[in-house]
């Protein structure tokens, strides 16, 4: 997205991968005033819906190999117009537009992530 270009819900933005500087696929979301993200403060906002499927206890342990936990009080569920906090496991859930002859991508934020036992 580059400055003054508008977007639209359901916009495919971008593809969860690892292209930087990380040890494995993930998706970094956040909105700015400045251009450039460490020179400026983060602003809130809030996802149209997700599920709320579990959390990383600790992100040393998950690059070890450990599996993320489902949330333990409740089974997966629907959260609308909040923002996940850090750790969360979440399911997108809003519809992403899939471009010519690709898979849809987006829309599951933890496919990479070692499944829990």
């Amino acid at each position: 997205v580059k400055k003054g270009e508008r977007v639209v819900a359901s916009q495919l933005l971008a593809h969860i991968g690892n292209s930087g500087n990380t040890l494995g696929p993930h998706l970094h979301f956040q909105v700015s005033d400045a251009v450039d993200p460490l020179g400026g403060e983060g602003l809130p906002y809030a996802l149209h819906g997700f599920k709320l499927l579990g959390r990383i206890p600790s992100l040393p342990g998950l690059l070890d190999g450990n599996a993320w936990l489902p949330t333990a009080a409740q089974p997966a569920r629907a959260v609308t117009g909040e923002t996940p906090l850090e750790n969360m496991v979440v399911q997108l859930d809003t519809p992403v537009r899939r471009e010519r002859n690709r898979a849809p991508t987006g829309a599951v934020a933890d496919a990479a992530l070692p499944r829990p036992s």
